[in-house]
């Protein structure tokens, strides 16, 4: 019997640990350059236990409206496409030895570049890299959960 509730126990804390660990909800994406908001991404988990994120809402940065909500110079198939409701991350995975996200890619539609991405959950915070090749060669941005 207490082998039973010490198995039980040990199902619950790994079931409450990775239910913390879970990136689905919505958050807001900061510029990296500037250090302003710049649009909300909101976040799920596919059948297949792949996350992807779609784009909700640009936010204009520094007060100037946004002009260009179109990606224009990014590849197919996300040429001309709106970039609200784009998905702009996908086939992201959990990795519990690391305990962070990878595997995936990220586009940024401003400039059409696509990414692999790495994220780190860090209490209300998800630290995202997208990089070229190796993870030496990229940018970092925060994204903050909105409740």
């Amino acid at each position: 019997m207490k082998r039973n509730s010490i198995g039980l126990l040990a199902l619950i804390l790994y079931t409450a640990s990775s239910y913390a660990q879970d990136i689905q909800g919505t958050w807001k994406v900061i510029d990296d350059k500037s250090g302003q908001p710049k649009g909300v991404v909101e976040i799920r988990k596919k059948a297949d236990e792949t996350y992807s994120g779609k784009i909700l809402k640009l936010i204009p940065v520094h007060g100037f409206k946004v002009v260009d909500d179109t990606c224009i110079n990014c590849p197919a198939p996300y040429t001309n496409q709106p970039m609200v409701g784009m998905e702009v991350l996908k086939g992201l995975k959990y990795n519990i030895e690391a305990d962070s996200y990878e595997g995936g890619q990220i586009i940024d539609p401003k400039i059409g570049r696509i990414y692999s991405v790495k994220a780190k959950l860090q209490g209300k915070f998800l630290k995202v890299r997208g990089y070229l090749g190796t993870t030496l060669l990229g940018r970092n941005q925060i994204w903050i959960r909105e409740k």
